[in-house]
């Protein structure tokens, strides 16, 4: 016969254990509940210093190329700085090279061996040589070339029925260029073509446009002075 005081015994140490395992399992839970939060938390840092630490990366990446673009930048801003830093003094100087041109192309050719007239021409050549090989100056004086309304300006315009458009007939005063930057642009006498087509229009509308501004100030016949200017320039043209 079984003790009724060994049953609630035994039912009552049953419960005891019911209850701490009930409590450990409530810990349990609330413990891998905790655990799982942080964790959470945890991941969810991480991600965003995945991603802050992308966005810096990209930045770093951008800043990088900007500055690459910038030194480029700046490397051709001084390299265009130093080419025409000269560029007002050049200006300053082509009157005087014309007269040095002038000066030279009135010696007579009998005179030119002579040591002192041979000495300057010599001069004045490493002179030109100087300011084209160290500051790139280039002359504007080529015959028989389309006109260029950038490189050009017209001082007369005749009838040429050899001529295929508008053409440079003759340079009264040559013309300077840095480059693509044109200093003084060659004065000339254009010639062109008898017949008119529509090869011929753009051309045309350029060459009155750069007459009309001419004759705005002076006429557009060739003046004494001019005369002396394109005489004195083909004897230069005779000498290069």
């Amino acid at each position: 016969m079984v003790d009724k005081s060994d049953l609630t015994e035994n039912l009552g140490s049953n419960n005891i254990k019911n209850e701490l395992n009930s409590d450990i399992n409530d810990n349990a839970i609330e413990e891998l509940l905790i655990l799982r939060q942080t964790i959470e938390e945890k991941n969810e840092i991480i991600e965003n210093l995945k991603k802050e630490n992308e966005d810096l990366k990209n930045l770093s990446i951008r800043l990088k190329a900007d500055f690459e673009n910038y030194k480029k930048r700046v490397k051709e801003e001084n390299k265009d700085l130093i080419r025409f830093s000269n560029q007002r003094l050049l200006q300053d100087l082509l009157p005087i090279i014309d007269d040095f041109d002038r000066a030279i192309a009135s010696i007579p050719a009998d005179k030119m061996e002579d040591p002192i007239f041979k000495g300057l021409t010599i001069i004045l050549t490493n002179f030109h040589n100087l300011l084209e090989q160290k500051y790139n100056l280039k002359k504007i004086n080529e015959l028989n070339v389309p006109f260029d309304p950038l490189l050009h300006e017209a001082i007369s315009l005749v009838e040429d029925p050899s001529a295929n458009g508008m053409m440079v007939a003759e340079v009264f005063l040559p013309g300077y260029k840095i480059d693509e930057r044109v200093l003084r642009a060659a004065k000339v006498l254009v010639k062109r073509g008898v017949s008119k087509t529509c090869d011929h229009v753009k051309e045309d509308k350029d060459m009155k446009t750069n007459l009309n501004e001419k004759e705005k100030n002076e006429p557009a016949k060739i003046s004494e002075e001019q005369e002396k200017q394109y005489e004195d320039n083909k004897e230069i043209n005779k000498t290069e």
